[in-house]
């Protein structure tokens, strides 16, 4: 099976960096157990990432954009083929308008 290395781009970093900044401010615990759960996720991708469907914005699906949700949040990607890399582009929370702003 194909192995895939994950390249957290700078703003999927930020992205991950707020995100539990946020959760911290009501719980430890409970931002320790989304940093598992995303992380988890995202290494999930390093097998089998074309499983994940592409964005519905068709500017973005042509961009190679897919989405693999992760309880309220999103984590939103790319493949390179050619390299056998995933690029995680961007993680936002679930209800936000992601075509708006990747």
């Amino acid at each position: 099976m194909k192995k895939y290395k994950i390249v957290d781009m700078p703003l999927a970093q930020a992205d991950i960096r707020v995100i539990l900044e946020y959760l911290n401010t009501f719980s430890l615990d409970t931002a320790m157990r989304y940093a598992d759960f995303i992380d988890e996720a995202i290494n999930s991708l390093s097998t089998l990432p074309e499983r994940c469907l592409f964005v519905r914005n068709e500017t973005l699906k042509a961009r190679g954009y897919r989405w693999l949700p992760v309880r309220n949040y999103t984590i939103f990607f790319t493949i390179d083929e050619n390299a056998d890399v995933v690029r995680i582009e961007c993680v936002l929370y679930s209800r936000r308008e992601y075509d708006v702003i990747l």
